[in-house]
């Protein structure tokens, strides 16, 4: 899996770095989405862009607005694509892992929608995991696709559901993304019975 592309080889979620993954052979890409005002998925890991010396929300920003932009990175200039533009560019050729960032503003069930209807469009549906930190973003994925799988990233210590009891905290998933130093053979042990 190319987490954010290759990153050491082009700014990570951009098609430079997607494409470095994609010559490598992998499997599958990670990259991480956002929305922007007019409700398009976007990739770019941080809340905010930063230009100069402002941090501006990318929510803020309508994609028309974001696709002319020509950002700065130690790797070179960068733009900001589109899901449409990725699942557009590969295809069928890798499998996804569609990282949802959310914040004060995402429009849950909007993004939701918008995430199974690229996935429909390109076919891809079945070689996408979309995974969030956000409970009810997922809750709301569930909703708009419920054949697409997802996956609870967390990173704080969570209590996982008896089997086919979800907790309120707990949405019913396919699969889990634990912190690293979470992971213990209890929490596997829980997890497969889930």
């Amino acid at each position: 899996v190319g987490h954010r592309g290759a990153p050491r080889r082009a700014r990570e979620n951009t098609l430079d770095s997607l494409d470095f993954a994609e010559s490598f052979g992998v499997d599958a890409v990670e990259f991480d989405i956002r929305q922007t005002r007019d409700g398009e998925a976007v990739l770019f890991h941080d809340e905010d862009i930063l230009l100069g010396t402002q941090r501006i929300p990318v929510r803020s920003f309508t994609s028309r607005e974001l696709e002319r932009l020509t950002l700065p990175s130690e790797l070179g200039e960068y733009h900001i694509p589109r899901l449409e533009q990725v699942f557009h560019r590969y295809g069928s050729s890798l499998s996804y892992i569609v990282e949802v960032k959310t914040g004060a503003g995402t429009q849950l069930s909007t993004m939701a929608r918008r995430v199974a209807r690229l996935a429909r469009a390109y076919g891809v549906d079945a070689r996408c995991l979309v995974a969030s930190f956000d409970a009810e973003f997922l809750k709301r994925m569930r909703e708009a696709d419920p054949e697409i799988a997802t996956s609870f990233l967390f990173d704080h210590p969570v209590s996982l559901p008896a089997p086919g009891q979800p907790a309120p905290i707990f949405p019913p998933v396919d699969a889990i993304g634990p912190r690293r130093d979470l992971i213990a053979p209890s929490l596997l042990a829980a997890a497969a019975t889930a």
